[in-house]
């Protein structure tokens, strides 16, 4: 099946969700970011995935668009993989140096049913499949050219520097070697020991070492799509727990060891759900339904009665959003204008701290569980607790930055360790801090010592956290 990345800017949300609806019911698998996945790092290599994966790249035109750094990164790595560039001309724009030699699709208002058949053309699908009325233009407006990329006189010089810049920024990630893959065995009830390459192992640690009690969870696409997996950061046993065909990933455990909460696609490739995993059964049930928004990065009260998540609606909005253990009521417990992700409950279950774009760059706050007393601590992302509840560990950035960790009450900042990464997670004892780090999964003592990969290889691992049989 064709595949189709759209590069957009999320102000045209609305637009983007028809278009792909439209694409989708004409066959056509579409992929583009409702999520922002979880932390810069995994969503720039998210991305990139999806663009290897994609034959085809539309991307939609409009004032917002034009002046994103995003779209520009998409536009320029696909054209370095040579993929087939296509805009849509949805909002009226002047057009930037990428595309002043490419001939758009006008999708401005009642064009877009004339000129959607032009697009399936050009997509290889052709107008038979179109559900949407035909076009009534003679000569629409569109003339196709095959580029890795099309630019007037000295605009392939640009390019060029653009993308060595971008290489050498680390914002457009080199060609990775073959993603190695695994044999799975279908089926979800752990701990069905799965075989992974000897890279992928543990090193050899040194004093003091984590305890074999506790397990590492975390997602990887090592069999092409994401699933998530259990790792022994002692022995390097590693065991496959959901390991099917669909995509699932950010996977947190019941303080019983029993449930696992995970974000999945399975109902609908473009809208992720919370799915609740129940080990004992090896079944998996659906906590969250929306044709409209996606949820995400699930979190478990101390109780286990409670899962605290984010939710990204077609109004571009996030918030933060509380559910009992069965999905039922379901309660927002943020409203502001900026994007509030990454829940995660304090040790005592009294307070939940997030990071929020809401002053205009990403911040760790706190908020007691009913919503009240929204507050910030400190600048970062992906915040989580320490096991007595009286620190707070995070990221400067939502990509691999400094691990850093605070005091709840905003005093004693300090950075620890000298790796960068993102998403820490503390075990149980406290005695270790587990992160991605380079799209791998690293541990280190909490006093920053003794770094050390516990995955690596080309696939992508990410969003690591505890298990305690």
């Amino acid at each position: 099946m064709t595949q189709v990345f759209i590069s957009y800017s999320r102000k045209d949300i609305s637009f983007i969700n028809r278009l792909a609806a439209d694409l989708k019911t004409a066959g056509i698998d579409v992929w583009y970011d409702v999520s922002r996945i979880a932390g810069g790092a995994r969503w720039r290599s998210e991305i990139e995935n999806a663009l290897r994966n994609s034959q085809y790249v539309i991307v939609v035109l409009s004032p917002d668009s034009i002046v994103s750094e995003w779209v520009e990164r998409e536009f320029l790595f696909s054209s370095n993989l040579k993929r087939k560039i296509i805009p849509l001309m949805y909002r009226a724009c002047e057009l930037p140096l990428n595309y002043v030699d490419l001939n758009y699709i006008d999708v401005q208002g009642e064009s877009y049913a004339q000129n959607f058949d032009e697009l399936l053309k050009v997509l290889n699908v052709g107008s038979k499949t179109s559900t949407l009325p035909a076009s009534n233009v003679a000569n629409p407006p569109f003339k196709w050219k095959t580029l890795p990329i099309a630019l007037m006189g000295g605009g392939a010089i640009l390019t060029a520097v653009l993308l060595g810049s971008l290489l050498m920024k680390g914002l457009i990630p080199p060609a990775p070697t073959p993603t190695e893959m695994m044999v799975v065995t279908q089926g979800l009830t752990p701990p069905t020991l799965t075989s992974i390459p000897a890279s992928a192992t543990p090193t050899s640690t040194s004093v003091p070492t984590p305890s074999s009690d506790f397990w590492i969870t975390y997602d990887s696409n090592i069999n092409g799509n994401r699933d998530i997996f259990l790792l022994n950061p002692v022995t390097g046993e590693t065991r496959g727990v959901i390991t099917d065909r669909y995509h699932d990933k950010v996977g947190t455990w019941s303080p019983d060891g029993k449930f696992l909460a995970f974000e999945s696609s399975r109902t609908d490739p473009n809208y992720y759900q919370i799915y609740l995993y129940n080990s004992g059964q090896g079944i998996t049930i659906s906590l969250t339904e929306s044709a409209e928004c996606s949820s995400f990065a699930p979190d478990w009260s101390p109780d286990g009665e409670k899962i605290i998540f984010y939710s990204y609606c077609i109004n571009s909005q996030r918030d933060i959003y509380i559910m009992n253990r069965d999905g039922s009521a379901r309660h927002q417990l943020t409203t502001s204008t900026g994007e509030d992700e990454f829940p995660a409950f304090s040790p005592d279950g009294n307070s939940i701290t997030f990071t929020s774009t809401r002053n205009g760059k990403y911040q760790i706050l706190l908020m007691n569980t009913d919503g009240s007393n929204q507050r910030v601590v400190a600048d970062g992302c992906s915040s989580t607790f320490s096991p007595d509840g009286n620190w707070l560990w995070f990221s400067t950035n939502c990509d691999d930055s400094d691990i850093k960790r605070i005091r709840i009450d905003g005093t004693n900042s300090s950075t620890i360790g000298p790796m960068f990464g993102s998403n820490p997670s503390l075990s149980p004892d406290g005695l270790f801090v587990v992160f991605q780090s380079n799209d791998d999964i690293w541990i280190m003592g909490v006093d920053g010592s003794n770094p050390k990969p516990l995955t690596s290889g080309s696939a992508l691992d990410g969003a690591p956290s505890w298990w305690e049989p």
